[in-house]
């Protein structure tokens, strides 16, 4: 095995170098989550307005974007008694950047950067401090291992765990995240916990209880990380009798290492009663959990974010529960921890994560789910020849599955959030995304070669010539071209703009349904569930019968390439220029459709800003 995990060695650190100059140097740090995590710092150490955020003295005016931020992000959430607006996350993964912060602070100062909080340094630095965490955490998993596994299979789960899973790519893309230095504690706790039962001394207990404090700090649900030293090494009736003891035997330590689990959780306490004066105060508003509807296959199995779906070899450590023997102080510990953690994420009102990729909450399990991976690494080295070549193809193919998918997550030619099985599979290792693909994101349908069509009948059209009251207050007559268009702007939906009644004899044959039309986007929304669509629906008695969308700013610009439908991005978008948008529905419907279903053609614009159109149609494709 000492060969393979030189191969592994190689392999990570290859990719991680490349994956980090071709794409990870553009991952926007100060955005989202982590310019929440983050704002403690600058506010305290440049901007003197820690109690009051959404606002800055005149002689140190904050960043347009960052107090835009601070105020539209929190916007739903509950005001402090006095008006203010709070910081709905705690101040945990700050208390993690702070030494990065103020390296990148002096530095700064020092090179006559900009210091704001934003510039080069203080990006540099936050991104190094979260690869430490990671490559410590990672150390720390290796030495845990050892106690129970061999110098070879202790390496290569330590690296699988990175190079095989979202691990990587939250490293060195999608920094400032507060999941690393999270990884990084439990890697942490998880060392001391089997150090303090080896031997405990009250330096281990001080130790333990602080990482759970901490951790519980940084995100609250996760404070049932106080299982792990509480269930380590209780696997039957006689070891639960022992670790009664062994609590009992060092009652005087754990109780002082009760005090240390609160110490990190004071300072936010003090901050919440300073800023709304109460010791506690629930700042993500109206964002909750909902115990009675967790969503575990969804969270473990879907495209939206299903944590396998992205790290499918995680699938082999939930194998090896089945063998947790090798591992005996784990043995119940695992499991229950696994699923009660499992259920406590996936019963969040939103348990995709946004800009989850893979189920980012995931990764504070780790470095635990690192001992049923080799207790079955660990199995499989006992077994023949060509079991052992079959399972590590297995197993090499789910680690290029994760490296796939991180690079198009990256590229922005796939969005986790809002993907599926089909797109998925269609594009994982495509080079480049063309529009067919984009079109299968949106409706969900493989589409066809426009090519292969024997013949092509309008069904109906909208060129906006002919005077219609409901068009008048928008039609514009083009200077160039002499024709009119519609122009839409203020408007989240247009009317309705072309519509036919479904009749079987007219569509007897036919292979698809096309919806089309030209449009020009005069300014685009950079986010995904913003871009305006063209949508279609099918009726029955004013029920809905089919529907489907296709988003129009990211398919702009397309047929005017040299290359054609090569080369496109989820959120790409070009402004002010006129190009056709299309999509088929493959015919006959799952559903049958009968006479009289009333199809209807519109636009919806959720920005609400100026987008032109034309030629609306609807055709059968044959």
């Amino acid at each position: 095995m000492k060969w393979l995990n030189r191969i592994l060695l190689a392999v990570t650190i290859s990719f991680s170098i490349y994956f980090f100059t071709q794409h990870g140097k553009s991952g926007n740090i100060f955005y989202g989550d982590a310019l929440g995590y983050y704002s403690y710092l600058p506010a305290t150490f440049i901007y003197d307005n820690l109690t009051h955020m959404d606002s800055s003295c005149a002689s140190k005016p904050m960043p347009p974007f960052f107090q835009d931020y601070i105020i539209t992000s929190n916007a739903g959430n509950a005001k402090t008694p006095d008006g203010k607006t709070l910081v709905q996350y705690t101040i945990g993964i700050a208390l993690a950047e702070c030494p990065s912060f103020l390296i990148g602070h002096g530095y700064a100062k020092i090179f006559s950067y900009k210091i704001d909080g934003f510039s080069k340094p203080y990006e540099m630095a936050l991104r190094i401090c979260n690869w430490l965490y990671c490559l410590i955490g990672l150390l720390l998993i290796y030495f845990s291992l050892r106690n129970f596994f061999d110098k070879q299979i202790s390496i290569f789960v330590s690296l699988l765990s990175f190079i095989g899973t979202n691990l990587l790519y939250f490293t060195l893309y999608q920094n400032g995240m507060s999941h690393i230095p999270i990884f990084f504690c439990y890697a942490w706790l998880i060392f001391i916990t089997i150090k303090l039962h080896q031997k405990p001394k009250s330096s281990y207990f001080i130790i333990a209880a602080a990482l759970c404090g901490y951790i519980t700090l940084c995100r609250p649900s996760d404070i049932i990380c106080i299982f792990i030293p509480l269930f380590y090494n209780v696997y039957n009736k006689q070891s639960f009798y022992q670790k009664l003891n062994f609590i009992k035997e060092n009652r005087t330590k754990l109780l002082v290492a009760i005090l240390f689990f609160f110490l990190p959780i004071l300072p936010q306490l003090l901050y919440w009663k300073i800023m709304t004066g109460n010791f506690y105060w629930y700042s993500y508003g109206s964002q909750t959990f909902d115990f009675l509807h967790p969503h575990l296959i969804e969270g473990w199995l879907y495209p939206g974010n299903g944590w396998l779906q992205y790290t499918p070899i995680m699938l082999f450590a939930v194998i090896g529960f089945l063998f947790l023997k090798r591992a005996k102080p784990f043995l119940y510990l695992m499991p229950f921890l696994f699923l009660l953690y499992s259920y406590i994420i996936y019963s969040w009102f939103c348990y995709q994560y946004i800009n989850g990729f893979g189920s980012r909450p995931m990764l504070h399990l780790y470095p635990l789910l690192a001992f049923p991976l080799a207790a079955f690494i660990q199995f499989i080295s006992e077994k023949k020849f060509a079991f052992k070549l079959s399972v590590s193809l297995v197993m090499a193919l789910c680690v290029f599955v994760n490296l796939s998918f991180s690079i198009k997550q990256a590229k922005n030619e796939l969005w986790s959030e809002f993907s599926s099985f089909k797109f998925n599979v269609m594009t994982l290792f495509k080079p480049k995304i063309n529009y067919n693909d984009l079109v299968l994101l949106d409706v969900q349908k493989v589409q066809p070669d426009s090519n292969s069509f024997s013949k092509i009948i309008l069904m109906k059209e909208n060129n906006f010539e002919k005077p219609d009251s409901i068009f008048n207050n928008g039609i514009v007559n083009d200077s160039v071209s002499k024709n009119k268009f519609y122009k839409q702007i203020g408007e989240e939906f247009s009317p309705t703009l072309v519509s036919e009644i479904y009749d079987e004899q007219k569509f007897a044959g036919a292979k698809y349904l096309k919806v089309s039309g030209r449009f020009n986007v005069q300014s685009s929304p950079w986010y995904y569930y913003w871009l305006s669509s063209l949508d279609m629906r099918i009726s029955r008695d004013d029920n809905q019968v089919y529907y489907r969308s296709c988003k129009i700013d990211n398919k702009i610009g397309v047929s005017k390439r040299e290359n054609n439908y090569e080369g496109l991005k989820i959120f790409g978008a070009n402004n002010k220029q006129w190009d056709e948008v299309h999509f088929y529905i493959p015919l006959p419907l799952r559903k049958k459709l009968m006479n009289g279903d009333v199809i209807k053609v519109w636009v919806s614009n959720c920005k609400k800003g100026e987008i032109w159109m034309d030629d609306i149609r609807i055709d059968l494709c044959y």
